[in-house]
């Protein structure tokens, strides 16, 4: 029998299961159910080889078929993907920050180039941005099909032209990818993620289908189409987004996904349960849907510093769908009609030409600057209410409220908004990776090395990111000038909370420990990253901690956490076009509430280690009766997480000088 080269609506049905899987998914709508919903994107990687490849096999024996086949691809996605650009980056004109510009410049000439994937590679690590925070996210998996359109066609060209069988390149492929996808899932899952090379085996089983015709009967190719979608389906309740991506775990929906392209090339009942008008729809607007859905949901959680509300998804939903039909119906059909062919793909090439390079001027630019704050939380003076008094439990001593001179004269402009949330710098610097080399510290994903000098520490900073998140304030500050800094491994003092596994974070305890054996000049640990809410494993495993230090002759400082507020800061400044729609404050009983969590923390020190002291880094953000992030209009969070940031590590790095001058004279150098 031969191939079936029609139109087959089951295939836009099965582009239907995959856009709407990563919609629920990315849109949070149905919960746990599917938290695998980014198995659409590999549904459509196998899509994409199957008919790219039965394209290529069939044009290539006739000869002269690069120039037409790129010709339509770019008919096919460029149009779409212009215009998803082009409002992407008017919106941001509009409503995003200079830092946020800058990084929709990046990711606007990712996009047009057809690397975006590349891009978020590079950038992914436990310090990028809110997936949120990324218009232009979403544009990785189409950089993987982009890349495979032009790398796949030459290859099939070459293996054919040397008489090699189509299926014995697809299978070669297929092999080579595979072991590398499963080997980087395990050592590198952000490489596995997001190279083209760990994907490539996912396109190539789709381009297995199209190259080995029609096997078996109708009832057949009907129990394989029914087999592919229960293997689909069961991909989205086993798998979930903690599940190592993708390596052997994507086998079941990628199978399964080319069972359905097997089973349907002799239709069936079974194909025709996925070839309805409604799912046909949806899968003709597939394309435009998976563009215009991540954009709005991004601009919507960055505004309002926040995600929306379940009639709020529906809406976003909704306006995807309109703008996805509208794209298909104005700009996609008619830009795709054969007449001129050559002509559109050439104006369609410089239009994403021109729209890379204004996506290049401004990422290497300053974004374009924002208006001042203009609400009372941008005007809040520095210094602190030292009469502040707190209704605390009984348990719980009331901390030292220090006052905090001005460290910098600095007030809430463009420059210095932006310079808070640029790239947090403080991660790893040569001095300490040459002092102290872990030849581990590859595999961990990020590695906190950070030291003021080329000395013996005396100072070091105990716990994970949010003990290095106090290394500039200290470091910077005058008062430490002669104390050698050292900010060493990622994982907190309470192990089983760790965003890296316990196996991972013993090992890091031990190399640190040794670290600590091997520099007997340490004097001070600064212990940070506690939670609020102390478990058992956190005060025996902060029990362990301290009796290691003070039996090395170190003398611990237990730091509180900090405030964690549930707005995202960026909510908090004035943008282009609005207003801030938070006003970063909250109120004095969240620091209570976080008092009394810690008082179990608190009661077991003063039980068990009354000689050990404690820092309060809260009397930064809060005043009599309020907490608040900003600070002469200028962010006091870098992040999400949240993390501190550089200018209130500053804050706190001063607040600490003065504490210590009352509590611990000796950590002083003046």
């Amino acid at each position: 029998m031969a191939v079936n080269t029609h139109y087959r609506p089951d295939i836009d049905g099965l582009r239907a299961i995959a856009v709407l899987s990563v919609i629920l998914y990315h849109y949070e709508i149905s919960g746990k159910i599917f938290d695998a919903g980014f198995i659409g994107v590999d549904v459509f990687l196998v899509i994409s080889g199957f008919l790219i490849t039965r394209i290529l096999v069939l044009s290539i024996p006739k000869g002269r078929f690069l120039l037409p086949f790129y010709q339509r691809r770019v008919q096919r996605i460029f149009p779409a993907l212009a215009l998803t650009l082009i409002a992407t980056s008017v919106m941001g004109t509009f409503y995003l920050l200079p830092h946020e510009q800058i990084q929709l410049g990046k990711h606007t000439l990712g996009g047009s180039t057809s690397i975006a994937n590349l891009f978020f590679w590079q950038e992914s690590g436990y310090f990028d941005s809110d997936a949120a925070s990324k218009p232009l996210l979403h544009l990785w998996s189409l950089g993987v099909e982009e890349q495979f359109y032009v790398v796949w066609p030459i290859i099939l060209w070459l293996g054919i032209r040397r008489g090699i069988r189509p299926i014995t390149i697809i299978g070669t492929t297929f092999v080579v990818s595979f072991i590398y996808s499963v080997t980087a899932t395990s050592s590198n899952p952000t490489a596995a993620f997001y190279s083209p090379l760990s994907r490539g085996w996912q396109l190539a089983v789709g381009g297995a289908i199209a190259v080995i015709g029609l096997r078996g009967t109708r009832n057949f190719h009907a129990v394989c189409t029914w087999i592919g979608l229960a293997m689909i389906g069961a991909s989205f309740f086993i798998y979930s987004s903690n599940s190592p991506w993708p390596g052997t775990s994507a086998l079941l929906p990628v199978v399964g996904t080319a069972l359905v392209l097997f089973g349907g090339l002799i239709h069936t009942n079974a194909s025709r349960l996925i070839s309805t008008r409604p799912m046909v729809g949806i899968g003709l607007i597939s394309y435009p849907l998976y563009l215009w859905h991540w954009p709005l949901w991004s601009f919507y959680n960055i505004i309002n510093g926040e995600a929306p509300s379940f009639f709020e998804k529906v809406v976003l939903v909704f306006v995807s769908f309109i703008l996805a039909y509208a794209t298909y119906a104005f700009i996609e059909r008619p830009t795709r009609r054969s007449e001129r062919g050559g002509t559109k793909a050439l104006v369609l090439i410089g239009v994403m030409v021109v729209v890379g390079l204004l996506g290049l001027r401004t990422w290497k630019s300053e974004g374009i600057a924002l208006r001042p704050a203009g609400d009372s939380a941008s005007t809040l003076p520095v210094s602190i209410n030292t009469t502040t008094t707190l209704a605390l439990p009984t348990s719980v001593p009331l901390p030292d409220i220090v006052g905090i001179p001005e460290v910098e004269n600095l007030t809430g402009t463009a420059e210095v908004v932006a310079e808070q949330f640029k790239y947090w710098k403080y991660i790893q610097n040569l001095t300490c990776l040459n002092r102290y080399p872990n030849p581990n510290a590859k595999k961990y994903g990020w590695w906190f090395c950070m030291t003021n000098q080329n000395a013996p520490p005396t100072v070091i900073l105990r716990g994970n990111s949010f003990a290095n998140q106090l290394y500039p304030g200290i470091t910077n500050n005058p008062n430490f000038e002669n104390q050698v800094i050292l900010s060493l491994g990622n994982c907190s003092i309470e192990r089983e909370r760790n965003v890296q596994p316990v196996k991972t974070c013993i090992e890091q305890r031990d190399f640190v420990y040794q670290t600590i054996v091997q520099n007997p000049s340490i004097k001070y640990a600064l212990v940070a990253g506690l939670e609020w809410n102390a478990s058992p494993q956190q005060l025996n495993d902060l029990r362990a901690e301290l009796n290691f230090l003070m039996g090395r002759g170190i003398k611990p400082v237990v730091i509180y956490p900090h405030l964690r507020p549930t707005f995202g800061i960026s909510a908090c400044m004035s943008r282009p076009s609005i207003s801030a729609t938070s006003d970063c404050q909250l109120t004095e009983d969240r620091r209570t509430n976080l008092y009394s969590g810690f008082a179990t923390t608190l009661d077991m020190l003063n039980t068990e280690y009354p000689s050990i002291p404690t820092f309060d880094m809260n009397s930064v953000f809060c005043t009599s009766g309020t907490c608040n992030f900003l600070r002469n209009g200028i962010p006091m969070l870098r992040d999400t997480v949240p993390h501190i940031s550089q200018h209130a590590s500053d804050l706190v790095g001063q607040a600490l000088a003065e504490w210590s001058r009352a509590n611990l004279p000796d950590l002083l150098d003046r």
